[in-house]
């Protein structure tokens, strides 16, 4: 089974440089790679990692919009992400797949339960389109993703969500 995608980050002296610049690619399963592109909510100098500071906040934002999820719903949950994952990265190099972030995300997944704050309708966390919570369409409920103090929710498609659980993607 494939990855579908594997982020490396490394350090990297140029010329006379002193300390070395973190750079993160993202390699395809065709083998094209791609510098991740680092999304700015709280480190203008760059993306870092192996520490919980605004570099690794940043990290953590930019792989979880690269996995797939809207910005807006990957800023309730990047904080969460950067203390578990990033911020106990290996200090020069290491690698996460893309399974190992949907593992992580399956982590918080619940199965939806018929809650008075569940809403007409919303829209999903992974793409985008609305989900039905009309018990009149006899639609599949939803999934819920929970970050870890219980404040913040993201929903999925069950087509969306089950693949996550599944460790599909």
């Amino acid at each position: 089974m494939s990855h579908g995608k594997l982020y490396t980050g490394r350090r990297v002296c140029r010329d006379r440089q002193i300390n070395p610049d973190a750079e993160v690619w993202v390699t395809l399963d065709d083998g094209r790679q791609y510098v991740l592109p680092h999304i700015i909510q709280h480190s203008p100098t760059g993306m870092e990692w192996g520490y919980g500071g605004s570099g690794p906040a940043d990290l953590a934002l930019s792989l979880l919009v690269d996995f797939g999820l809207r910005q807006e719903v990957a800023l309730s949950f990047y904080q969460d992400f950067k203390w578990a994952k990033i911020a106990r990265l290996p200090a020069t190099e290491w690698t996460l797949s893309r399974r190992e972030i949907g593992d992580w995300l399956a982590a918080r997944l619940i199965w939806f339960s018929d809650s008075p704050d569940a809403g007409p309708a919303c829209i999903c966390s992974l793409c985008g389109l609305p989900i039905e919570d009309d018990e009149s369409t006899n639609a599949t409920p939803p999934l819920r993703m929970w970050s870890q103090d219980g404040k913040q929710e993201a929903r999925f498609h069950q087509s969306c969500g089950l693949p996550l659980l599944e460790g599909a993607i």
